[in-house]
């Protein structure tokens, strides 16, 4: 999914449940013995049910909005945005089952890359921006009944992720390393600044990430809740060639392991 098809997936989500609030409340709390959630306004969750419109605990986490920073093993990523999207289902009062899409982007790294020419190997640093874009899935546990009104959770995430580095590679190693028959590289703005165009030097490969977070939930309504989050992440990156680059000189991407720190915000919307 893309990061723009998020924000109207979430306001018809939510226009949705007010009409369907305004229903629930008409017809009242149900059928006698059957276990209600708080009615909006309430505030705080029940402890012994699922969130939600109709205690369903079905949730859509929108837009888990956020910066991400870390280090590598071998490089720098620098820090930039995340953008995602979440489908949960509370399993039970507790237990929260969750998946997800995300993709972000972090400006200011510094990676190396390798080539040979001449029968020698050569490695070399440049300017990098890392790139991520990721589905998975995962499991939390929640704290209920806090007298402060709060869900805390803790939990535990696997993804497959499509990432990597696009070098930014000054003239000196773009002259080098370009293949001049790849399209889009010798356009008049690339001959006048000497950099040609940032995005297709790219070194990006499939792989995992496995992930830890914890994060607090504050109740509005019965099915309106926001949350902010803080999970840290491990990513290893495999060595990839660089795309557009003289195969003569095999230009590829170091392999490394990246260690990501991210913190989002997002409003969950639930029946």
């Amino acid at each position: 999914m893309s990061h723009r098809a998020a924000w109207p997936l979430g306001a018809a989500w939510f226009a949705c449940l007010v009409l369907l609030d305004a229903s629930a409340t008409a017809a009242g709390e149900g059928a006698a013995g059957t276990r209600v959630a708080a009615r909006p306004g309430d505030g705080v969750e029940s402890v012994d049910t699922r969130s939600g419109l109709y205690g369903l605990g079905l949730g859509l986490e929108v837009p888990m909005v956020g910066i991400i920073a870390g280090v590598g093993e071998k490089s720098r990523p620098g820090a930039g945005y995340n953008l995602g999207v979440s489908l949960t289902w509370e399993s039970t009062p507790w237990l929260l089952l969750r998946i997800s899409c995300a993709g972000g982007r972090a400006f200011g790294g510094r990676a190396s890359l390798t080539y040979e020419e001449g029968g020698r190997h050569f490695t070399v640093a440049q300017d990098v921006d890392w790139l991520n874009y990721q589905a998975g899935a995962g499991i939390a546990y929640l704290w209920r009944g806090s007298a402060l009104g709060i869900v805390p959770y803790i939990g535990l995430d696997g993804a497959i992720v499509y990432s990597g580095y696009r070098f930014l590679l000054d003239g000196t190693y773009s002259d080098r390393l370009a293949d001049p028959t790849a399209p889009g590289l010798r356009t008049p703005a690339c001959e006048v600044e000497h950099r040609c165009s940032d995005d297709i030097y790219e070194a990006l490969s499939y792989g995992f990430s496995a992930e830890a977070r914890l994060g607090v939930r504050l109740p509005i309504l019965v099915w309106l809740s926001t949350q902010a989050e803080l999970a840290a992440s491990y990513t290893p990156l495999a060595s990839q060639s660089l795309e557009n680059t003289l195969t003569s000189l095999k230009a590829r991407s170091l392999r490394d392991a990246l260690w990501l720190v991210r913190a989002t915000f997002s409003v969950r919307l639930a029946i």
